[in-house]
């Protein structure tokens, strides 16, 4: 089956970043964290390594994001720190909007 030359697909590596609030300073100036601010370059550089077209108009845009278990979830064998509820944890990173903001740029 032929690719759709409409679909287009990319991996970012690492952690996804939810978009954080823009910081402003005593005279004005607006700016981001520093790890938003990566995260972006790290969405323009795998964009553009996927050679993507440009588009123009109106898209439908997917996104999977896929953390990394954090360490205090579970133990290995068990043992002393091990939760009842150990197949899921609490997820407090970003909701949809804001992860969907953070892989937002201009390539």
């Amino acid at each position: 089956m032929d690719a759709d030359p409409y679909q287009s697909e990319f991996t970012v590596p690492g952690d996804p970043v939810p978009q954080s609030r823009p910081r402003v300073t005593r005279t004005g100036h607006v700016y981001y964290a520093d790890r938003i601010v990566r995260y972006r370059r790290e969405v323009v550089l795998a964009a553009r390594a996927a050679r993507l077209p440009l588009r123009e108009g109106p898209v439908w845009l997917g996104i999977e994001a896929i953390f990394q278990r954090p360490k205090t979830h579970m133990k290995k064998r068990g043992g002393v720190g091990v939760r009842p509820d150990a197949a899921a944890f609490p997820f407090s990173r970003g909701d949809c909007s804001n992860l969907a903001k953070g892989s937002r740029t201009h390539f």
